[in-house]
This record gives structure tokens, C-alpha cells and sequence, in this order.
């Protein structure tokens, strides 16, 4: 009969916060890890209990020692080709918070059998949605399910208000600002022409900016809202710093282009 085992996975956008909320999400997958090896501990001690003496001493060393093998928590921080594994504390001294684009917390049990991880990755690809994963995978359902629970509240923290631009929906919202902005600016702007030219001109227009607005702004758009970003000391996300002046300036320049034709 195969042996049960509780898998659950959880998908986000986005993560932003500083190596403190790094470190104290860290810190949670950790103390997790440890209530495993506590468990797995004294079901081992419970085992051993029932085997007769001095056959006891001689397995029960050697199964702990097993154990202690199986066990194995670490961090992973990456800077493009390079990466730097081992405990947090010894990790967060070696990395740089504005070039890192992927951090990884993994716990293993049984050789993998039993394992937690939460990976935060700085997406390069546009068309990549995902890029905060939180996977629990053990054949103790109680504690899978507690684990799950709890790290997903502690991701949830650091997920920005505008990690949905990421998704489907949102990249296409996005794309569709874009188009319309920049489209409204050149049709006012050269609006003359266009009448001039019996409005052909604005079919090629709008066809042109198609392409365009194809290319870049899914490029304009992980620039603008990074999927991964570990913050500085104002604790600010640059999505939150840059979004209003992005939105200011796109409206002020339509609104002043409608202006100075209506005048």
C-alpha cells in the first residue's frame, strides 16, 4: 500500500521587502523545518523504545545517526551565474540586495521525501506570470497543512498592492495603458496630418504601435514593477515610488496636448 503524502503548492507575482523580512521569512521556513525533525525525533525514539535490549543501543545509534544525515536546511542566494548557499546569516552577509535576483529557502527530510521550499525570483522573461512559489510536500499531512498555512501568511506580507500587473489579465491591462497613451499623444499631435491624409495615416499608426507596444511593454513593465526586489532602508518598493510619477506624466501629457489643440 503506498504511503499517504500531502502536497500543496502557492503561486504569487510578486515579493518586495528588506533583508529583514528576507531574513524573518528565512527564519520561519527554519523553524518549521525544525518542528519536522522534532517529530520525526520521537517517532524515532518511540520506535526504538519498543526493541529489545542491547539490539536497542547498537540500532538505535546507528538510526539516529541516519536521521542527522537525512536532515539539511539552507539558503541560496543567486547573482545571475553566481550563487552562495548556507545559513541565512551567513548568506545575507555575502549578498547584495540590488543585484540579487533569486533566493531560495529549502528544508529536506528523508532524503526529500518530506521537504519545504520558498523561492523568490526576479523574472527577466515578460511572459513568465509566476514568481513566488511556496511548495510543502510530507507524509505528515498535520504538519504539511500547518506550514502551508503559516508561510503563506507570511508571504502574503510582502506581497505589493500591484503584484496582479503580473498576471494574465494584468500584463494585457498594462499593454492596453501603454497603447492607449502613446496612441492618443501622436493622433493629437499630429492630428492635422492625419485629417490632411483622409485618416490613412492613422490606420499605419495604430498598426505600427501594435508591434511596438509588444515589444516594450512587457520590458516597461517588469522594469516598472519588479517581480523580486529586496528593498533599502526607506522600505519603499520601486513600484511604489515610480507607478505615480509614471501615471502623472502620462495624463499631464495628454491633457496638455488636448488643451493646446482645443485653445
Amino acid at each position: 500500500m503506498a504511503e499517504r503524502v500531502t502536497e500543496r503548492v502557492r503561486e504569487w507575482h510578486a515579493w518586495a521587502g528588506d533583508l529583514d523580512d528576507l531574513s524573518r521569512l528565512g527564519s520561519e521556513v527554519e523553524a518549521l523545518y525544525k518542528k519536522l525533525c522534532d517529530i520525526a525525533a520521537a517517532d524515532l525514539e518511540e520506535t526504538l523504545a519498543a526493541l529489545p535490549e542491547p539490539r536497542n543501543g547498537d540500532e538505535g545509534a546507528f538510526r539516529r545517526r541516519i536521521l542527522r544525515e537525512q536532515m539539511r536546511f539552507r539558503m541560496t542566494a543567486a547573482d545571475g551565474h553566481d550563487r552562495v548557499s548556507g545559513e541565512i546569516n551567513e548568506v545575507r552577509r555575502e549578498m547584495d540586495r540590488r543585484t540579487t535576483t533569486e533566493v531560495l529557502f529549502e528544508a529536506e527530510l528523508n532524503y526529500g521525501k518530506d521537504s519545504l521550499s520558498v523561492t523568490l525570483r526576479r523574472n527577466r522573461n515578460p511572459y513568465a506570470s509566476q514568481a513566488v512559489r511556496l511548495h510543502v510536500r510530507s507524509h505528515n499531512s498535520g504538519w504539511a497543512r500547518e506550514a502551508f498555512a503559516h508561510l503563506s501568511d507570511q508571504v502574503q506580507r510582502g506581497i505589493p498592492w500591484w503584484h496582479k500587473v503580473h498576471s494574465t489579465t494584468g500584463a494585457a491591462i498594462f499593454a492596453g495603458l501603454n497603447y492607449a497613451v502613446i496612441f492618443c499623444t501622436l493622433a493629437l499631435l499630429f492630428w492635422p496630418m492625419i485629417k490632411r491624409e483622409n485618416y490613412s495615416i492613422l490606420i499605419s499608426l495604430a498598426t505600427l504601435l501594435i508591434f511596438a507596444i509588444a515589444g516594450i511593454a512587457g520590458r516597461l513593465r517588469l522594469w516598472v514593477f519588479p517581480t523580486f526586489e529586496i528593498t533599502g532602508s526607506e522600505g519603499i518598493p520601486k513600484g511604489n515610488r515610480v507607478a505615480p510619477y509614471l501615471l502623472t506624466l502620462a495624463a499631464s501629457i495628454v491633457i496638455g496636448i488636448i488643451v493646446n489643440r482645443i485653445s
